[in-house]
């Protein structure tokens, strides 16, 4: 299994570089608001839009396709629900 890494792009921005090992996978750049992020992963755009009570939940989509969800079932957990093409994954 890879292990991405994310690191910021420039001190007080939420952009990030996203690699695995050496190899830089893609710069994932968000908005100054933090309303809205996107990607480029092998000539696709995929954005990222939170939605929700403080904008815990996120939607993945390549175009207008939803590609996955994510949700944050509690405030004071660092917990997520990832459904993505009917498999359902849980990061802590």
């Amino acid at each position: 299994m890879a292990i991405m890494q994310a690191e910021p792009i420039r001190w007080g921005s939420w952009s990030a570089r996203l690699s695995a090992g050496d190899t830089v996978v893609t710069e994932l750049a968000v908005s100054l608001w933090k309303s809205r992020g996107r990607f480029d992963l092998e000539g696709e755009t995929f954005t990222v839009e939170p939605s929700g009570f403080f904008l815990q939940n996120a939607t993945l989509r390549r175009g207008s396709s939803v590609i996955a969800r994510a949700e944050k079932p509690s405030l004071w957990k660092r917990r997520y629900h990832i459904i993505s093409a009917g498999h359902r994954l849980t990061l802590e």
